[in-house]
């Protein structure tokens, strides 16, 4: 039974709804030779041309076919005619067919992003134990550890690179026996796969060392060692030189998965990284070893004083020089003039005010006092540097020169103690015509009347004696002769005698010759000279024509007598001496006269 059919009336034109047989439409299908059937054309094989007619076996077939199509659009006519009339119901397919699509691509979406969260936390755990390796030895294990677990390897080294002979040598290795160590105990850039590596500048991969041309010389030790894949990634620093290759080893053929490839290169910027970061504080920390070293040889300390704020900072030396603990003790520039000298402080403060003021250099000497009572001799020097966000700061530098000024003092008086003994050296060799006797030019007194015998035994009597002695007589009778004597015979034999004539020097002269001067004391002492007090120091000095000294000159010299001290002229420290006095006077008059000086305690005729 055939379902209804809509068929046009050529009469009236309108559409009619009615009921076909098969055989009616069989009829209409073996009568034209074109059929138009639900808007498609079908050709009537019945009515073709001769030379296109078919059997009639074939023309039943055809006619069948033609059935069997009618057939199956009647059968799914409804449902197609339902869906049209059920537009909500399409609509609702077409979202659910759309949200299983979607839900199946968010699932694998979530999936990848589940997997890069591993992985980014993967990377974050290993960038935490390598920030946390205080060494950089350990920090090679952290990352040799953390590339291994990344890439799933079975074996793996670190090489670190050597500047100086341009190779790779293993500082960690996880998996390998003795005898590949010392196998590839230095990869160059001509070795194999880590050499490659650092030579291309880029990742070397291969995926089996058995088919890899240019692994081929190591093929033997590669089965030796049970690997058949490696993978070795170069890292460099941001200056472009080598640091150091991270190499993994699979003991099967293997291609590593494009996301392992990104991770490790993410691996390997952070592990670049860090090692230059350490080596920078491995640097740092070495050249602030020596730095401390060279300010505690050197005794220098640095400093930091802001202005604005007063905030100071010390370094350890300076807390050593000043005597003070670091941490009990919070440095300021009160604190800093507390320990200043009282007789320093006040140029200390009006130095650092200019300097404050004009903002410029400086450096000043001055003294601390600790407070144990004991004194040093300090340098310093600072300079202004520009802080925005602070205002203005100085830095600089102390430096404790007390034993550089202790040897300095004690230098100075070293130089004037051998000015004075080459002073002395110089007057104790003169000719016997100027002043000083020498051991060979003694001369015996020959006479043997009483009044030779009475003066000789005089002598022998005076000569032992460290009193002062006055000798008197007539010009030409041997004075001095008879003082050379007395010296000869006195404990001061070994030591200088040195002769003075006061009558042949003007008196204005006298005190300097007999005294010595500093440079400076008056017109024409250029340089400082000793005088002949301090040339017979130990010995004897003899001064002839005592009687011409001037009565200024008596006065320092009668100190001398009760004292045994002097000051030079223009000087101001009293010189200490140890001089035997013989002096010598023409004429007959005794002591005491108006002419002598007082103090003698003996006198020869």
């Amino acid at each position: 039974m055939s379902e209804p059919q809509l068929i046009r009336c050529p009469s009236c034109g309108a559409t009619h709804r009615v009921l076909l047989s098969a055989q009616p439409i069989v009829d209409v299908i073996c009568t034209y030779p074109i059929v138009i059937y639900r808007g498609e054309v079908c050709r009537n094989l019945d009515r073709e041309p001769p030379e296109e007619s078919l059997s009639a076996d074939r023309r039943a077939c055809e006619a069948e076919r033609l059935l069997t199509n009618i057939r199956e659009r009647e059968r799914i006519e409804p449902t197609l005619r339902e869906q049209r009339n059920d537009p909500r119901r399409a609509q609702e397919t077409l979202v659910e067919d759309t949200s299983r699509r979607a839900e199946a691509e968010l699932l694998t979406l979530r999936d990848e992003l589940d997997a890069e969260l591993t992985a980014v936390t993967l990377l974050h755990e290993f960038s935490t134990r390598l920030l946390a390796s205080p060494d950089l030895q350990p920090l090679l294990e952290e990352i040799l550890n953390g590339i291994i677990a990344l890439q799933n390897a079975d074996f793996g080294t670190v090489q670190l690179y050597n500047p100086r002979t341009r190779a790779l040598e293993i500082a960690v290795q996880r998996g390998f026996q003795q005898d590949f160590l010392n196998y590839f105990s230095s990869g160059h850039e001509d070795g194999y796969a880590c050499g490659r590596a650092l030579h291309r500048r880029e990742r070397v991969i291969i995926e089996d060392v058995q088919s890899d041309p240019e692994f081929e010389p190591h093929r033997e030790i590669a089965a030796a060692a049970g690997f058949r894949a490696m993978q070795s990634t170069p890292l460099f620093s941001r200056s472009g030189e080598p640091l150091v290759v991270l190499s993994t080893h699979f003991r099967q053929p293997r291609r590593p998965p494009v996301r392992e490839l990104r991770l490790t290169d993410l691996y390997a910027i952070q592990v670049a990284q860090v090692i230059e970061r350490k080596r920078a504080e491995e640097n740092l920390r070495r050249s602030e070893a020596y730095l401390a070293e060279g300010k505690r040889l050197s005794h220098t300390g640095s400093w930091s004083w802001n202005v604005s704020t007063g905030e100071f900072f010390w370094s350890q030396e300076v807390f050593r020089i000043f005597g003070l603990d670091p941490a009990k003790t919070k440095p300021s520039y009160e604190l800093f003039l507390q320990w200043v000298h009282p007789e320093d402080r006040p140029r200390v403060e009006q130095t650092i005010n200019k300097m404050t003021v004009e903002r410029r250099d400086g450096a000043l000497d001055y003294r601390l006092v600790l407070p144990d009572g004991s004194m040093r001799h300090l340098h310093a020097g600072a300079r202004p540097v520009v802080n925005i966000s602070s205002g203005p700061e100085y830095i600089g530098v102390v430096m404790d020169v007390t034993d550089r000024h202790q040897a300095t003092a004690a230098l100075e008086k070293a130089f004037e103690e051998i000015s004075i003994l080459k002073d002395r050296l110089y007057h104790e060799n003169l000719p016997p015509g100027e002043e000083i006797d020498r051991t060979s030019m003694f001369e015996e007194i020959v006479g043997s009347s009483p009044a030779v015998r009475a003066v000789l035994s005089r002598v022998a009597k005076v000569a032992p004696m460290d009193s002062t002695v006055l000798i008197t007589g007539e010009t030409g009778t041997g004075k001095e002769l008879i003082a050379r004597a007395i010296h000869k015979r006195s404990r001061r034999a070994g030591r200088a005698f040195v002769a003075f004539d006061c009558a042949g020097i003007p008196s204005s002269l006298i005190a300097s010759e007999l005294f010595g001067h500093e440079k400076g004391a008056f017109t024409g002492a250029q340089q400082r000279r000793v005088g002949r007090f301090e040339l017979a120091e130990g010995g004897t000095l003899f001064l002839d024509e005592i009687a011409e000294l001037p009565a200024e000159t008596q006065v320092a010299f009668l100190r001398v007598l009760q004292e045994r001290e002097f000051e030079r002229v223009g000087g101001s420290r009293p010189i200490f001496i140890d001089v035997r006095i013989i002096a010598a006077a023409t004429g007959t008059w005794r002591m005491p006269s108006p002419r002598a000086p007082s103090g003698w305690t003996c006198s020869i005729d």
